[in-house]
């Protein structure tokens, strides 16, 4: 559904304008469906392009809200969603997820020594004269991490990812915006652009309200990570400590900064920064 109702207002208000409302974290509290009072959550714009939406688990059966109820137009708008075929040699990178339970070790991927299938094989039939359009596969940051650390070729390949910009999502070559911090030079400060920086955890120590993290060597980049954004990120792990990162490679996507004769990258936004434990990978090829 796309609209819901603000209980600390008491009006509808749709998932876009919830999307840009600078009060989320008290509105999300007091959503309820328009149809039948339950709960309701809001449920982000989809990586394939679908609206943001709310939902609820519906308290009526016969809710107008409910899936296929005559008040669900996120349900009419599926329906009515135009066929679309996969698109060759272009990944869109998903953010790390995370949130309730803490996990009980480092996340698993199926068939971890397996290269990354070709987004290429996949495909969809449509009767002559169907409108068809693009549909981008999704790997998370971790996946395209897991690819750097092994795969020398993936890192100056001419594969896109799909990262998003300050206004829509641009596609970026691997090896233009895949930057290891051994070989951050002054050409990626000037113009800032916003890239994907990764490699392998040296030290780790708190100072300033944040966590520092070096990396490779000492005069390579430092990480800056907000202390909040460490407690999630230790907890979906199952660490216990800020120093239990050490040996662990990371991925951060971010502008490149400097001041006096170091170079740093700050976490602004949490859910771009993933790490693999050392336990779960061999030496960076």
């Amino acid at each position: 559904m796309f609209e819901a109702r603000n209980g600390i207002t008491a009006d509808t208000i749709t998932a876009d304008e919830f999307e840009r409302s600078a009060d989320r974290q008290h509105i999300a509290l007091t959503l309820t469906c328009p149809g039948c009072g339950a709960d309701a959550m809001f449920r982000r714009r989809s990586i394939d392009g679908r609206k943001a939406t709310f939902w609820a688990r519906h308290a009526r059966p016969d809710c107008p809200f409910a899936s296929g109820g005559t008040g669900d137009t996120e349900y009419r708008a599926l329906e009515e969603t135009e066929p679309r075929t996969p698109a060759e040699h272009v990944v869109k990178v998903r953010p790390a997820q995370r949130g309730g339970a803490p996990a009980s070790g480092p996340r698993i991927e199926h068939d971890p020594d397996a290269r990354p299938a070709d987004p290429g094989s996949r495909g969809r039939h449509t009767a002559a004269g169907e409108a068809t359009s693009e549909v981008v596969p999704t790997r998370g940051l971790r996946a395209i991490l897991r690819t750097l650390i092994r795969d020398p070729a993936y890192r100056t390949s001419t594969d896109l990812l799909v990262l998003p910009g300050r206004d829509k999502d641009y596609r970026h070559q691997v090896r233009n915006v895949c930057v290891r911090t051994l070989d951050v030079t002054e050409d990626h400060l000037h113009p800032a652009r916003r890239r994907l920086y990764w490699g392998e955890i040296r030290w780790a120590a708190a100072g300033r309200g944040s966590y520092w993290l070096n990396t490779e060597r000492w005069g390579t980049l430092t990480v800056r990570l907000p202390q909040v954004a460490a407690a999630e990120l230790l907890a979906t792990h199952g660490l216990s400590d800020i120093e239990d990162l050490i040996g662990a490679r990371f991925i951060l996507y971010g502008w490149l900064t400097a001041s006096e004769d170091r170079q740093f990258v700050h976490v602004r936004d949490p859910e771009w920064f993933d790490i693999r434990l050392g336990s779960e990978d061999p030496a960076i090829a």
